[in-house]
């Protein structure tokens, strides 16, 4: 079915690029013409306070400076010769309704006279004025720059190898989506597409505003444009050292300086798992260092989050260069790195090739993460380690595990099973024979649906379950917060100010029902086990619980921040929380 086009609706109306500038602005014409907006340049400007919104056209008055009168003629002559242009326009369209379809390409040519743009034109390849808005963008980091530069690069080469023209009329939904099938082609990661395609939006719309680019996003068509899922998409397979192998590296005989540097610096980032701009800070003395604890202290440059990097195994590096580094790290750091892995022999096969042709920078952070996972360290701990807010990263990217890591996690030849298994609970034995045996004694006391027994507080008797029920609550949850912030500042030594609530609420949460039976354990505690009530002989004794609780809390969460069991129980129980049960 035909479309109705209805000529007077076709509106045309003059607008101030900012209309709250104090000097003069630019005026547009902004036409609506067949359901679409088309803004055009009408090369004039006028001060924003000389300027008559109710009758389109600048002030001329005898109020006003003579070259103030004078410059808003010109910019109403230039008005009116538009508004006749644009009727012509209009008139034109009547007598031949067959080109409206074409109507927003025949306004720009009657408006322009056959000009494309009343201003000089960009003749630059399209590529090229892409560099320009990366390089001239200040929200974005350097090395960021050079990324998106790279993209530029590459898609400049695939328009040269599909004899596509670099023009601002080929930058369309027809060479995207082909440009995005390439990708498709050779197996790239959804994620790697997803990022390439949105700095080219971004580009894109960066063209559209500029009025010397003849460039339009709405016409071409990339408002249409869609990320196809690739189901075809590659495993990303990233390296991991073993500590065999990090050894080698760090006892090969090279008599090259810059191999050494170069061998030096890796062998820093295998042990602290920061960048290779963050372990620099650490040769050039840029850090703050815990001489107590033994650790460095540095601030991302990529994300200005602090890192906590472990001394005792860097310093010794570190001591060679008290001048800090003598070569300036370049970018022939990662073919280096590839040259000294071949003299280490480190020829094991990842991905069907040796790692010694793939050895790069970023694989010292891959092999900190795994090797710190698989040595029993928490990831929230590791996050704070390599300089991240939240485990995301970490799961998501750095932390590699290969098969057999997996297959040890699982057979329980690693530490890691054990303390995992510890965190979730899986299996706590116990020696009382009267009492839980081969039980999980924390799934009967201290799951929420079972929590019906009770417990005396500053002489109120008060059920598990109400005492769970409030901790929950949020007055509950901030009373946790507090109470642990409070330890780890005030008996710790250790600074909150960068953690979050979420952190303590995450990572302590188990911590409230254990403390609280903890301090407050007495003869009318009744514990239920399948539903049968225990004398109150038989249940734990104070000691028994303490003896529990260390086992499981302290050694898995309080030894690695640094908190004393007894710095709990003391301070819980000089907390009041009675007003708040019910």
């Amino acid at each position: 079915m035909e479309q109705q086009v209805f000529i007077n609706e076709m509106q045309a109306r003059f607008n101030l690029r900012q209309p709250k500038a104090n000097k003069p602005t630019n005026i547009y014409l902004v036409v609506r013409i067949n359901g679409k907006q088309l803004k055009l340049a009408t090369g004039v400007k006028v001060y924003p306070e000389h300027w008559n919104k109710e009758k389109q056209e600048a002030y001329v008055s005898f109020r006003l400076p003579e070259l103030d009168n004078r410059n808003n003629e010109i910019a109403n002559n230039k008005i009116n010769e538009l508004k006749v242009s644009f009727s012509e326009c209009k008139k034109y369209f009547c007598d031949n309704p067959d080109k409206i379809a074409d109507s927003l390409n025949i306004l720009k040519d009657k408006i322009y006279k056959g000009q494309i743009k009343m201003r000089n034109v960009s003749v630059k390849p399209a590529t090229y004025a892409m560099d320009g808005f990366i390089s001239e963008n200040l929200n974005i980091g350097d090395s960021t720059k050079k990324i998106y530069h790279g993209n530029v690069n590459k898609f400049r080469r695939f328009l040269k190898a599909n004899g596509i023209s670099d023009s601002w009329n080929n930058m369309n939904l027809e060479t995207f989506n082909s440009y995005q099938q390439s990708y498709i082609d050779v197996g790239s990661k959804n994620k790697t597409i997803k990022t390439v395609f949105s700095m080219f939006e971004m580009l894109l719309k960066e063209a559209d505003s500029k009025h010397n680019i003849p460039f339009s996003y709405a016409e071409s068509g990339m408002r249409s444009f869609r990320l196809y899922k690739n189901r075809n998409e590659k495993e990303t397979v990233r390296i991991v050292l073993t500590e065999e192998e990090i050894d080698k590296l760090a006892n090969l005989q090279l008599d090259n300086e810059k191999l050494i540097e170069t061998r030096d610096l890796f062998v820093v980032q295998c042990l602290a798992g920061t960048r290779k701009s963050d372990v620099i800070k650490l040769f050039e003395d840029d850090y703050i260092y815990d001489e107590r604890r033994n650790v460095f202290v540095i601030k991302t440059q990529k994300k200005g989050v602090d890192a906590f990097i472990k001394a005792d195994k860097i310093k010794p590096i570190l001591s060679k260069y008290p001048k800090g580094l003598e070569e300036p790290v370049t970018s022939t750091y990662n073919s280096r790195l590839r040259k000294i892995a071949l003299l280490a022999n480190l020829d094991r096969l990842v991905d069907g090739k040796p790692i010694y042709e793939q050895m790069r920078s970023h694989i010292g952070r891959y092999t900190f993460v795994t090797n710190s996972f698989l040595n029993g360290i928490s990831k929230d701990v590791i996050k704070y380690m390599v300089g991240h807010k939240s485990t995301k990263m970490v799961d998501e990217v750095y932390l590699q595990l290969s098969m057999d890591n997996k297959i040890d996690i699982v057979a329980g030849v690693t530490d890691v099973e054990k303390t995992e298994s510890k965190r979730v609970n899986a299996s706590i034995s116990c020696d009382n024979s009267k009492l839980f045996k081969e039980v999980d004694v924390y799934k009967y006391l201290f799951i929420n649906d079972m929590l019906s027994d009770e417990v005396r507080y500053n002489n109120d008797v008060y059920t598990l379950k109400q005492l769970s029920d409030y901790l929950q609550t949020e007055q509950g949850r901030k009373d946790r917060y507090d109470l642990i912030k409070q330890i780890l500042e005030q008996r710790c030594h250790i600074s909150t100010g960068s953690m979050t609530y979420d952190f303590f609420l995450n990572e302590l949460y188990d911590i409230s029902i254990m403390e609280y039976i903890t301090c407050n354990h007495n003869e009318q505690i009744k514990v239920g086990v399948n539903g049968t009530n225990v004398d109150a002989d038989e249940i734990f004794s104070m000691d028994e619980l303490q003896e529990m609780y260390a086992e499981r809390y302290t050694v898995n969460r309080c030894a690695e921040l640094g908190i004393n069991i007894l710095d709990v129980c003391n301070l819980l129980n000089e907390k009041n929380l009675t007003k708040h049960l019910s």
